[in-house]
């Protein structure tokens, strides 16, 4: 009985040593509404990644920000995973807020965000925030003051890599990102409504309609592109590239592997969110590893064999 105790325990040790593997790893599962996310990120430690566990590329889940997501202070990486649209309800002010931390946010598309002065999608304050693959779209700053209908920078470094921007707008300057003492490094990325800062980087693979995101195209970025670049917006989620977007193939060296969808870039490089028109297939599920399955096989079969053998077999080398 002691050895069968002993097995026991010790299974439920390999058990619980698997499933801790990914224990920096906080996983939004109540997506109904934008409180579970907070909690995530409030109670997040630094190098510790938020994401979800809803939704799908293909049917995407879009949680409505009443008021403003804080991540202040914390140092994290939010991943969307293709699957999830922060979206205004009404006139929340800025969706996302962050200040005094480290932040990565990738993988999402945030739309509907309504700043009273600056910043409609983001505002980013005395913190480094890196933004990868993704869609920001119908955000406004609003009012006299209004600045930064995308991402508003004030104090910082904002660094935009593989993203998009369109539809957004501010009432004064900055429709897409603004920047007040502070600058923006642009890669691989698509603005379609202006930007406004004498301090972006143009880090190349860029596009722009106008030229007040990227000065001009020295950088292998275009400027002033009058063709259509993106498609007819899909589940509220990303911006297809059509047939002839110039956006096609402005190949750099230091693109994400993979998407906003999850797809893989391949050799070639689009500009923008978005490699593949369509999301990919789910992937399987991942296996247990087959070493691991043997030896729990192996115990749990001795454990049986051990419980229902006869006792006087089992105490005959006792004295």
């Amino acid at each position: 009985m002691y050895r069968l105790v002993s097995i026991t325990f010790g299974l439920v040790l390999l058990l619980t040593e698997a499933n801790t593997s990914n224990a920096a790893t906080l996983t939004v599962t109540n997506c109904a509404n934008q409180t579970d996310l907070q909690n995530k990120i409030d109670a997040s430690s630094p190098g510790d990644t938020v994401t979800f566990a809803c939704g799908t590329p293909s049917s995407p889940v879009t949680i409505p920000i009443t008021t403003s997501v804080l991540g202040n202070g914390h140092t994290f990486t939010l991943d969307g995973n293709g699957s999830v649209i922060l979206s205004g309800v009404g006139t929340p002010g800025t969706l996302f807020e962050l200040a005094g931390s480290t932040v990565t946010i990738r993988d999402i598309t945030l739309t509907g965000g309504s700043g009273s002065c600056t910043g409609g999608a983001m505002k980013v304050q005395n913190t480094p925030v890196t933004v990868i693959n993704a869609t920001i779209y119908n955000n406004a700053a609003t009012g006299v003051c209004g600045r930064g209908g995308g991402i508003y920078v004030l104090s910082t470094t904002l660094t935009v890599i593989n993203s998009t921007f369109s539809g957004d707008s501010a009432t004064q300057y900055g429709n897409d990102i603004a920047v007040d003492l502070g600058t923006a490094i642009v890669e691989n990325s698509i603005f379609l409504d202006g930007c406004f800062s004498n301090v972006i980087t143009d880090g190349s693979g860029n596009i722009d309609t106008g030229n007040t995101c990227i000065p001009d195209n020295s950088n292998g970025s275009l400027t002033n592109v009058g063709s259509t670049i993106l498609g007819a917006l899909v589940n509220n989620l990303f911006f297809p590239l059509p047939n002839g977007s110039a956006a096609l193939s402005l190949d750099t060296a230091n693109c994400p592997a993979r998407d906003e969808l999850g797809s893989s870039r391949g050799a070639t490089c689009n500009a923008g969110a978005i490699q593949v028109n369509t999301p990919p297939a789910p992937p399987p599920a991942t296996p247990i590893p087959s070493s691991l399955l043997l030896a729990l096989a192996g115990l749990l079969t001795y454990s049986l064999i051990y419980s229902i053998w006869p006792s006087r077999m089992r105490t005959m080398r006792c004295p």
